[in-house]
């Protein structure tokens, strides 16, 4: 299910918060950021589901390719975190 849209839409305990660009760094910041109390979902326009979070820890992401490249950027931002 590769989406060809730029944007994504992210929502924050089942509430849209805003659309962002589809850019792994981008994504991967707002995933390092969430709170532990909070869960993320990251839709394409269309609804359909790119990744889900509980927490700032992944739950769901739907292609295996992307969430490698996903965690290769995530997992150095989160360690580096305080």
């Amino acid at each position: 299910m590769e989406t060809t849209t730029n944007k994504l839409k992210v929502y924050k305990n089942e509430v849209f918060e805003e659309k962002i660009e589809k850019d792994i760094e981008l994504i991967a910041r707002y995933v390092a950021d969430t709170s532990p109390f909070d869960n993320l979902k990251i839709t394409d326009e269309f609804d359909n589901l790119i990744l889900s979070t509980i927490g700032f820890c992944l739950d769901y992401v739907y292609d295996v390719q992307f969430r490698n490249r996903l965690v290769n950027v995530l997992v150095p931002m989160q360690m580096s975190s305080e």
